[in-house]
């Protein structure tokens, strides 16, 4: 039986919820990132940086939170991809036999982050959502 973990809230958004614990959660996965502009003094955060400082084009896994805040129409300091377990070869699995996945394993907060990920301009988010709407109400 697939499990998503938590208890699905009644109405999952896309917005952040300032106060909600699994909110907070859920939005620490992490998301593949990668830098459009030079980071100063943050080469810590990177484990292969071997300067004080990130470099435009190096490739990070943000936590989504921090993600969205650096990737929106005010400014485009990263650019963001679609994690893999929301890609489109996961979405095949999903639809062979959605009962046997296990959601835990690809994160407990699978839907909700899902949910957070529809706020990005991916082309897949209509895929995307049919796909969780699918799995996780099964």
């Amino acid at each position: 039986m697939a499990s998503a973990g938590p208890p699905l809230r009644s109405h999952p958004s896309s917005e952040l919820d300032y106060f909600d614990i699994d909110d907070i959660i859920a939005t620490q996965g992490r998301i593949p990132s990668k830098l459009e502009a030079q980071i100063y003094n943050l080469g810590f955060l990177d484990p292969s940086s071997e300067g004080n400082d990130l470099q435009a084009g190096a490739k990070l896994e943000l936590p989504l939170w921090l993600a969205k805040e650096l990737c929106n129409r005010r400014r485009k300091i990263v650019t963001v991809d679609i994690p893999k377990a929301y890609k489109d070869s996961y979405r095949e699995i999903f639809k062979a036999d959605a009962s046997v996945v296990d959601l835990h394993r690809l994160g407990p907060y699978f839907y909700e982050f899902g949910t957070k990920l529809l706020h990005f301009d991916f082309e897949e988010n209509s895929q995307m959502a049919s796909s969780m709407q699918e799995v996780c109400f099964w």
